[in-house]
């Protein structure tokens, strides 16, 4: 079976061959699902907003000028697909249950594996506080730090999608990460904050 690249697939879909779409979203729906639960915090609402990112991006295929890699441009389109549903749905998001994921979970983390209820009940409270903290940043600095922390982009990559200098991201990391120390810090959290300002 002879594999495709994205731009082979894009001509495909706009030269009619539409049900070839799904090759794109194949080869892209766990990115952009992760990407979603990032914001949404649950399965359902991800799943929701997923299918209306790849639904936006097959009705805007013909617009796409090759001008950076599709990748980059998909995730363009997704981070700002997410970044307009969590402004609407802002208040219903910190109401929603962390346990089944919890957000923190990749950022607050301890060289002790040895297990005991009391400290993992506890780990699980301060990843549930992170989170609540990462989503309440000023939006800049939320989507930044997901990208970089959460997704695992290099601040390079996250340029090229975000189309800003270099610069400014590693500034909106840096700055987002010391508003969640100080947070920490404020909620008598000082283990977690110090795992932050490990955060290179």
């Amino acid at each position: 079976m002879i594999l495709l690249n994205d731009e082979e697939i894009i001509l495909s879909v706009i030269n009619g061959r539409t049900e070839d779409y799904r090759l794109l979203v194949d080869r892209y729906k766990d990115k952009v699902y992760n990407l979603a639960y990032r914001f949404t915090l649950n399965t359902s609402d991800s799943e929701d907003l997923a299918q209306e990112i790849f639904l936006h991006i097959f009705r805007k295929l013909s617009s796409f000028r090759h001008r950076s890699s599709f990748s980059t441009w998909l995730y363009r389109i997704a981070i700002n697909k997410c970044n307009d549903w969590y402004r609407k749905n802002k208040e219903r998001v910190k109401q929603i249950s962390l346990e089944d994921n919890p957000l923190g979970s990749t950022l607050y983390e301890t060289k002790d594996h040895t297990y005991n209820p009391e400290q993992h009940l506890l780990r699980m409270e301060q990843q549930k506080l992170i989170t609540a903290m990462v989503m309440e940043l000023p939006e800049k600095y939320r989507t930044a730090i997901i990208m970089y922390h959460y997704q695992q982009l290099s601040a390079r990559e996250i340029a090229h999608i975000l189309n800003i200098p270099r610069k400014t991201v590693d500034s909106r990391i840096y700055r987002g990460k010391r508003l969640l120390k100080k947070k920490l810090i404020n909620n008598n959290q000082k283990e977690g904050a110090y795992a932050f300002g490990r955060m290179d």
